[in-house]
């Protein structure tokens, strides 16, 4: 496997809490906010997106650096990982990755903040359905938003240049 060879924007470390096993973290400092990532835990439960099937679900820290405002957000693991017994995220690349999705979740309810228009562009049939992505895409967009301490317009130009920086580096690989 090639060795990654990381930008300037993005810092690896690896840390032990508490007895805890140890776990990497990644920093990311982009438009003068620097970010901290890792994984909190992981647990295996069922997948809310595929019928039956057992996938982990990892809770995953986000902290500004700056002003010490944290909040998590859950991110499931496939269930190619599962079958692999891929129980932590301990990758930087697998932290960039749910940092990456979760700002384009957000997103995704900045750009389409109308239900009728949100559930037409995700081509949602089940309003239930789509009134529930709908509500978590608008709840990470207002973690964005307390963490950063941004109004809406700054919150949205921070993450469209965090998820193309993120895209664009993965992009290198």
């Amino acid at each position: 496997m090639k060795e990654v060879v990381y930008p300037e924007w993005l810092k690896v470390e690896e840390f032990k809490t508490r007895g805890e096993r140890e776990k990497t973290k990644i920093i990311i400092d982009i438009d003068g906010i620097k970010l901290e990532a890792w994984e909190r835990k992981s647990e295996e439960v069922l997948s809310p997106f595929v019928e039956n099937a057992v996938v982990f679900r990892h809770e995953i820290v986000l902290r500004n650096a700056k002003n010490g405002k944290k909040t998590t957000f859950y991110f499931y693991g496939s269930v190619h990982e599962y079958e692999n017994w891929k129980v932590h995220y301990d990758d930087s690349l697998d932290l960039l990755t749910c940092v990456k999705c979760f700002g384009e979740d957000a997103l995704s309810w900045y750009e389409y903040d109308d239900i009728d228009e949100f559930c037409k562009a995700f081509g949602y049939e089940s309003v239930k359905a789509c009134l529930r992505a709908y509500n978590g895409c608008k709840n990470a967009f207002k973690k964005w938003q307390r963490i950063l301490s941004m109004n809406v317009n700054e919150t949205a130009d921070f993450l469209y240049n965090l998820v193309n920086t993120i895209i664009d580096f993965e992009n290198s690989l």
